[in-house]
């Protein structure tokens, strides 16, 4: 009798367990993060000379993604990634020795935009009551837009840069999804392994000259760092 019972148990909490991720169900999942930083640094010398420098960097990204389970526990589905970035270097050398001018001075103004979609897999595998782990498979392709400005205020010259680049690229990410109740769950994904292709097309131009440049890179990615950790929400129905 207590083994039947405790087979009954087993049998109820797995159930439980697998009932957001049973085939025929279907889930919205989303992530943002934004980032902000700036530093300073001043450089005094002997001479007299002393060097200046500001960096300040704001960046947003933003993700979701549809899921159907066309199994228990798998589901296939599509996403959209949204990318910005926009950062502000600025130098200034001056000898305060010599003259209050600045012997050099310069500023780069940079934004980065691109949009993604993605083709996507999901594996969960139940652990306890409230808790699944999952590793997630996205193959994307994209389009961005970059923007520079270099600015040089001693010789007076300026230098703009745009330019279109493409993205082709395939990650995988472990992640670990609590479940506050039978429809929602907090998603942790950690790690990162990845490989992905970019393709830029630039003018840039300075002066009165033209240039027009094309690249190419390739890049694998393997990532256990703290930044690689992303905190996300699912809605299941």
């Amino acid at each position: 009798m207590r083994k039947i019972t405790i087979i009954t148990l087993f049998c109820i909490f797995s159930i439980y367990s697998n009932a957001q991720m049973r085939q025929g169900n279907s889930f919205i999942s989303g992530n943002l993060s934004f980032y902000q930083d700036n530093d300073n640094l001043e450089t005094q010398y002997e001479s007299g000379s002393n060097n200046s420098s500001e960096n300040e960097r704001l960046s947003f990204n933003a993700n979701v993604e549809f899921g159907h389970f066309v199994a228990d526990n798998f589901a296939v589905g599509v996403g959209a990634s949204f990318y910005f970035q926009s950062s502000s270097t600025s130098f200034t050398q001056q000898n305060t020795g010599l003259t209050s001018s600045p012997l050099s001075e310069f500023t780069n103004e940079t934004q980065d935009l691109s949009l993604t979609l993605n083709i996507l897999a999901r594996h969960y595998v139940p652990i306890s009551r409230d808790f699944a782990y999952f590793t997630h498979f996205r193959i994307g392709y994209g389009q961005g837009e970059t923007f520079s400005v270099i600015t040089q205020t001693v010789n007076e010259y300026e230098e703009k840069s745009n330019g279109t680049y493409y993205i082709t690229s395939a990650f995988i990410n472990a992640g670990l999804a609590y479940f506050i109740n039978q429809s929602i769950s907090i998603d942790l994904r950690f790690g990162t392994l990845g490989y992905s292709i970019h393709e830029l097309r630039r003018e840039n131009k300075g002066n009165g000259n033209s240039l027009n440049l094309e690249g190419r890179s390739e890049r694998l990615l393997f990532d256990l760092s703290l930044s690689s950790i992303n905190l996300g929400l699912s809605v299941f129905f």
